[in-house]
């Protein structure tokens, strides 16, 4: 059903992808991929209570997968419980410091923040612990702007443009 779903994921027919992700887990509710991919495409797609839900499902039965918790706390950064959402941001990044997504979701929420300097902070200790991908430099080259230090902004540019070489926004 997971194969399925992810079939139908890229075929754009996100509603069909849910009903076969929900279905795997009917099958076996501890079954950690579909979980993980029906909360993900939820949150995709706005549906961030129900994404909310199905990763604190997910946690419940794997505590320690970091991906779950920056997951949740993306969602929660969406419905605007910030405090929570950085908590789980710190759980997600005491588990694994380096995941791509959680460092730039986390960054960008301090960002809307007015907090710079702590998302130039972690994402400056991200890349240290090997996030290296276009979407963690440009976020903080930008980081690096906003705290006034252009010449760090530019090199997180030219890490981008390294790192994704075909990416447009870099």
């Amino acid at each position: 059903a997971t194969s399925l779903g992810a079939a139908e994921e890229q075929n754009n027919d996100w509603q069909s992808a849910l009903a076969s992700y929900k279905h795997a887990l009917t099958l076996d509710p501890s079954y950690a991929d579909a979980g993980y991919d029906l909360a993900t495409l939820e949150l995709h797609h706005d549906q961030y209570e129900a994404a909310a839900s199905d990763y604190r499902v997910l946690i419940q039965q794997h505590p320690e997968d970091a991906a779950a918790h920056g997951g949740l706390a993306a969602a929660l950064a969406q419905l605007q419980q910030d405090d929570a959402a950085r908590a789980e941001f710190e759980r997600a990044l005491a588990l694994d410091p380096s995941l791509p997504d959680t460092l730039v979701n986390y960054a960008s929420l301090e960002l809307a923040a007015n907090n710079p300097e702590h998302a130039q902070e972690l994402l400056t200790k991200g890349v240290a612990t090997g996030a290296h991908d276009a979407t963690t430099y440009q976020q903080l080259a930008f980081a690096d702007q906003q705290t006034h230090h252009p010449e760090e902004a530019e090199a997180a540019l030219r890490s981008a443009i390294v790192a994704d070489p075909a990416d447009p926004t870099s």
